[in-house]
């Protein structure tokens, strides 16, 4: 996985702006948290949404799996905390943030790890902690495209897993969670996405 992750940010060009539904996200941040809050971008790829945060004044911390995503991230933004790391196992102390930012990332899972990434979040936000973070629909135009490992997640050319999800198991993996937002989004050539803000709950 990290080698396919290395392989992909070396070949894309590099994205300056923000995603605009971290944007989104941020001014609702900018509404209910401090300046100087503490927030992590989980899974941040070469930095673009982390940059934005501190821009906006937040504290960052930023992780990626992907090391050479890590060292373009860091020439690019000084002022974020930027490390190696893997989401099914963060490397911050429980209740730790005040909201996290994972975008585009949990799809590219097998479902327990996906599962497990989604537990990993709760446990480093502080109660009521702020989460964003977005799955695929299984109505998505690329499912069932690459071999099948197990129900709904297929491996892409690049041996990546990609998990797509039904709103009944969406409902059952985000049972820590409370939804303050969510949408179902058609985007491009028929990306099915589903976009959830949340907040830290407790466990069933």
């Amino acid at each position: 996985m990290q080698q396919a992750w290395n392989r992909t940010h070396a070949e894309q060009p590099l994205v300056q702006q923000p995603q605009a539904e971290v944007v989104h996200f941020a001014e609702y941040l900018c509404t209910c948290l401090p300046h100087g809050a503490l927030v992590l971008d989980a899974g941040c790829g070469r930095g673009r949404n982390a940059r934005h945060l501190c821009k906006l004044g937040f504290a960052v911390c930023a992780c990626d799996l992907s090391p050479s995503a890590i060292a373009i991230a860091q020439q690019q933004t000084a002022s974020a905390h930027f490390q190696v790391a893997d989401l099914t196992h963060l490397p911050y102390p429980d209740n730790y943030f005040a909201a996290s930012v994972c975008s585009r990332v949990l799809p590219y899972h097998t479902k327990s790890d996906l599962v497990r990434s989604l537990g990993e979040l709760w446990r480093v936000l502080q109660p009521d902690g702020k989460l964003y973070l977005d799955l695929l629909d299984c109505t998505d135009a690329e499912y069932g495209k690459g071999t099948e490992i197990e129900s709904h997640t297929f491996l892409d050319e690049g041996q990546v897993p990609i998990h797509f999800c039904t709103r009944a198991e969406i409902e059952d993996m985000l049972k820590g969670f409370r939804i303050e937002y969510e949408a179902r989004l058609v985007q491009g050539s028929n990306r099915v996405v589903w976009e959830f803000w949340l907040s830290k709950g407790t466990l069933p």
